[in-house]
């Protein structure tokens, strides 16, 4: 904050106060996370990270590493959720994260072996 006082002619006595303020910038994930999956966020300011920022989300709070960032677990409902953080003289920040249907980590796998198995079991009973 910078405050300058000048006398006029009339000998008033005026001041102008200038303040500056810096935002906090968020970094999301690249991809939409699915339920249940974790994501980093990183707070940056004047184009560095934000160590001990405040991170809301969901509900509950976390607070940013000396990288400026903190891991996220989704929830497990699909939608948009908010990320707010904020940091003591600096203007906050939100983004807006996309959580998608996150299925059964493996699941596709699992499902390919249970169709080989049933291939396998109907190819042998075909040959008896």
């Amino acid at each position: 904050m910078i405050t300058q006082k000048h006398k006029t002619i009339l000998n008033q006595e005026k001041s102008i106060t200038v303040i500056k303020i810096y935002g906090i910038t968020l970094i999301g994930p690249s991809t939409a996370p699915g339920t249940g999956q974790t994501f980093t966020i990183t707070a940056t300011a004047k184009g560095s990270p934000l160590a001990g920022a405040t991170i809301s989300f969901d509900g509950k709070t976390y607070t940013t590493g000396a990288d400026g960032s903190v891991e996220l677990t989704a929830p497990s409902e699909e939608g948009a959720y908010t990320v707010t953080a904020t940091y003591e003289d600096y203007e906050d920040a939100t983004f807006v994260v996309t959580i998608t249907a996150g299925g059964i980590p493996g699941f596709e796998l699992l499902t390919l072996i249970a169709a080989i198995g049933v291939a396998f079991i109907l190819l042998r009973r075909r040959r008896n």
